[in-house]
């Protein structure tokens, strides 16, 4: 599993962190409103605080492979009902935008237990030790590697070919772990 497991974790958080830098530049470039940028990351971030025992005990029942298949696989088709509004129209309502980030919200609510949870039972060839030290050094790598490559992409190209790239990210990942 661990053959696995950090390929599809790298893609995950990297295009976690390239989905959220574009989407906080997209929605301000797009609206000029602080106010929409505090609302898009509260939608994000608030079903942590309220789902996050919920899914530590879904963890518990199920099969861990099974679960995180099932939120990347959601994650990409998500990711990519967005790109595919995004490129047809013009100008998306900011409810897109706020419904968008509860649904990424409440998938990597679920999602981060599930993947923790699974990380002393990787291997016989990994301690629980080096198993952490190996997902917080991916999860460090793409927190900064991640919002440069966003960067990048919105600078270079545009915002729609970030959410692209996001896109793809997720599908890779869930290749890798299928």
């Amino acid at each position: 599993m661990a053959k696995y497991f950090f390929p599809s974790s790298f893609l995950l958080f990297l295009g976690n962190w390239i989905g959220q830098i574009t989407l906080n530049w997209y929605v301000f470039s797009l609206y000029h409103n602080a106010i929409y940028l505090g609302l898009i990351n509260f939608f994000r971030l608030i079903p942590i605080l309220i789902l996050s025992l919920w899914a530590g005990n879904l963890a518990d029942k199920y099969n861990k492979a099974t679960l995180i298949k099932i939120t990347i696989s959601l994650s990409f088709i998500l990711t990519s009902l967005l790109c595919i509004l995004n490129i047809t129209l013009d100008k998306l309502p900011i409810i897109i935008f706020l419904i968008y980030s509860l649904g990424r919200g409440i998938l990597s609510a679920v999602e981060t237990p599930i993947r923790q949870s699974a990380l002393p039972n990787l291997s016989s060839k990994l301690s629980t030790t080096q198993a952490v030290s190996y997902h917080s050094f991916i999860i460090n790598i793409c927190r900064s590697i991640g919002p440069a490559i966003a960067g990048f992409l919105v600078a270079t190209y545009n915002s729609q070919v970030s959410f692209v790239i996001q896109a793809i990210c997720y599908l890779l990942a869930a290749l890798v772990c299928l």
